[in-house]
C-alpha cells in the first residue's frame, strides 16, 4: 500500500500487515501497540534531525520490525549522519529513564520502560541496517575511509550474528520458548547475516 503525506511517500509492506495481524490477534497485543507508539516516536527523533540538517525524508517504508527512512543520498556530512542515527535511540533512552523512575511508584509504566529499553538496545546493535550500525559506519568513515569502514562493519556484524544465534540457541536449549521472541530473534539474525553477506560481496 502506497500513499503520500506532503512530499513524503509512505509505503506499508506486506510484512507490516502480517506482523500486525499476528500480534493484534495474540496476547502480545498490548506489547505490540506499545512498541508501535514508541517506534513512531523513535522515528520522529530521526526525522527531526534530518529536517534540522536540511535533509528531510523522501520516503518511509513500514516493515515487520520497524520503519525505514529514505532521504537524498550524500546530502549530509559524516558528523550529521552520526547525529541523525543516534537521535532515534536517544528518544527511547530518554523515555526509558523517565519510565524507570515512574515505575518505582506506578507499575503501569513497567511495560513502556521495557519497550523503550528494548528499542534502544536493539537499535544500537552494530548492524548496518540498524542505527548502531549506521553510527559505527559513518563514524569509522569519518576517521578512516568508507572501504575500511565496510571492513569494520563486516567484523561487527559477524560477531553480532554469532551472539544472536547463541542467545537464540541457549533460549531454546533452556526451554525459554516464546513464539514472538523466537520469530523476532530469527528475523534479526537473518537481517544481520544478509547485511554481512552484502558487505562481503563488495569489491
Amino acid at each position: 500500500m502506497n500513499f503520500r503525506i506532503g512530499k513524503v511517500n509512505i509505503k506499508a509492506s506486506f510484512l507490516f500487515f502480517a506482523a500486525a495481524a499476528y500480534f493484534l490477534s495474540d496476547e502480545m497485543c498490548k506489547n505490540y501497540l506499545c512498541a508501535i507508539v514508541f517506534s513512531s516516536l523513535h522515528e520522529t527523533g530521526h526525522i527531526a534531525a534530518l529536517v534540522h540538517f536540511h535533509s528531510p525524508p523522501t520516503a518511509l517504508t513500514l516493515g515487520a520490525v520497524g520503519i525505514r527512512i529514505d532521504k537524498k543520498a550524500l546530502s549530509m556530512s559524516y558528523r550529521e549522519e552520526c547525529v541523525a542515527a543516534l537521535c532515534g535511540p536517544a528518544v527511547n533512552l530518554l523515555f526509558a529513564v523517565i519510565f524507570f523512575i515512574l515505575k518505582e511508584k506506578y507499575s503501569i509504566f513497567e511495560l513502556p520502560f521495557a519497550v523503550n529499553l528494548g528499542l534502544f538496545v536493539i537499535n544500537m546493535l552494530p548492524v548496518k541496517i540498524l542505527d548502531g550500525g549506521r553510527f559505527l559506519y559513518f563514524f569509522a568513515s569519518s576517521r578512516t575511509n568508507p572501504d575500511f569502514a565496510d571492513k569494520i562493519m563486516s567484523a561487527a556484524e559477524a560477531v553480532t550474528a554469532v551472539i544472536l544465534t547463541a542467545v537464540l540457541a541457549a533460549s531454546l536449549a533452556l526451554g525459554i520458548v516464546n513464539t514472538s521472541f523466537v520469530l523476532f530473534s530469527c528475523g534479526l539474525a537473518a537481517m544481520t547475516v544478509v547485511s554481512l553477506l552484502s558487505n562481503l560481496k563488495k569489491p
